[in-house]
């Protein structure tokens, strides 16, 4: 006999009705997809989330799981499209002593629609008879060439990057690995909640700190409440770090001092992974300074010396050829360089209270705090010192006093 319809509607109604379907967790999934899951769950970036999921995306499109094969070559184009009208900005490989690591990479140039011209870059690990990902990462201004590190039995693999805007922040990454073992990413950001709770009261870690792999210490720019994002004014802290699991760990913490008591010939300056030294020159050098700038670069090796223009006049750096045995005879050399270029190679020493000062350095006083050379990451993007060619990424921000050489 069929059933009455009432008692059917009844019973319908009695059932569970299933909850409508949670909207998906833009979180959980880029969690799911980036090579770099420890640092996006450290210090996760809500206003660009949706820009990172739409990356990871794009590079899971651009490369699916298991493809062996390397197309187009590293130095033809970009092997991911990732970035819009995408141009490669170097490439190269990696392998340790042993033979047991084997990495390629490359570094990136173009843009995205929402944060205009980027950088990005991707590092290959061998798969099958191919290459497959390891990491990547197009969120930066600038990347650096990755370098393979030993960590006691382990080797460090570290891709230096820099933010935009005012701060320069970092966005370096760091992997651990083995050669057996799966790569595993140590998180460079929490560190730095835990050096801010080891500062003097009003002191804040500030953005721009420069790592160093290598001698697992940052230079850390100091802030306070007050301060503008591109003019730290609280010193600088040198920190020691440690890697401990997946993470970097602060193991000391020092107060920079070295300005008051580093002579100038003695100083050592960084500007992201750039160093520069003051040296005493030879005969030849200018009244102004008795100083050269040596500025080492990851290929090259360039010196300066200081000029300046009578009264309260700016102080420039002029190339010169490298100090050697004829020196002591034939004085600095200067190096031919065009006319107009001049005027792009202006340096301001600075004092730590951020005093801009009006004489160029000299051996036997106290070192400036930071050198600041405007125009001298245009010079050096476009290659126009002689014998040099582009170097792009090179930072327009201070050069801090990064130590004192031994005398």
């Amino acid at each position: 006999m069929a059933m009455p319809s009432f008692i059917l509607l009844l019973l319908l109604a009695l059932l569970p009705v299933a909850a409508p379907a949670a909207p998906p967790d833009r979180a959980a999934q880029l969690l799911a997809l980036t090579p770099r899951p420890a640092t996006v769950a450290a210090r996760p970036d809500r206003e660009t989330l949706a820009e990172q999921l739409r990356i990871e995306r794009a590079m899971q499109r651009a490369w699916p799981r298991g493809q062996a094969r390397l197309r187009p070559p590293l130095e033809e184009a970009c092997i991911v499209p990732v970035l819009r009208n995408c141009q490669v900005d170097g490439f190269g490989s990696l392998a340790s002593e042993d033979g047991t690591i084997r990495l390629l990479w490359q570094r990136q140039r173009g843009f995205t629609p929402r944060d205009g011209t980027r950088a990005g870059i991707v590092v290959l690990r061998p798969r099958g008879i191919g290459w497959e990902p390891l990491t990547w990462a197009f969120d930066g201004s600038s990347y650096g060439a990755p370098v393979l590190l030993r960590d006691g039995e382990a080797h460090l693999l570290h891709i230096p990057g820099r933010s935009g805007g005012t701060g320069r922040g970092s966005v370096d990454m760091l992997y651990a690995g083995d050669g057996r073992a799966p790569w595993r990413e140590v998180e460079l950001v929490s560190w730095q909640d835990t050096l801010a709770a080891r500062l003097p009261a009003g002191l804040t870690p500030w953005q721009g700190a420069s790592f160093d792999p290598a001698a697992m210490r940052a230079l850390v720019p100091l802030g306070r409440a007050d301060d503008a994002m591109c003019c730290p004014r609280g010193g600088q802290a040198r920190v020691g770090l440690r890697v401990e699991g997946n993470r970097l760990a602060v193991a000391s913490v020092a107060l920079e001092t070295a300005a008051a008591a580093c002579p100038a010939e003695r100083a050592r300056y960084r500007a992201g992974d750039i160093e520069a030294d003051l040296l005493r020159a030879g005969p030849g050098t200018p009244a102004e300074s008795d100083l050269l700038l040596r500025l080492r670069l990851p290929n090259a090796e360039r010196w300066f010396r200081f000029a300046q223009a009578q009264g309260y006049g700016t102080i420039t750096i002029l190339p010169v050829e490298p100090p050697g045995p004829a020196t002591a005879e034939d004085g600095i050399q200067d190096m031919p360089i065009e006319a107009d270029l001049v005027a792009q190679l202006h340096l301001l020493p600075i004092a730590a209270d951020l005093t801009i000062l009006t004489e160029a350095p000299h051996s036997g006083r106290p070192a400036p705090a930071h050198l600041l050379l405007p125009g001298f990451g245009r010079v050096m993007h476009y290659g126009l010192l002689p014998g040099l060619g582009e170097q792009r990424g090179f930072p327009t921000a201070f050069w801090s006093l990064d130590g004192c050489r031994a005398e």
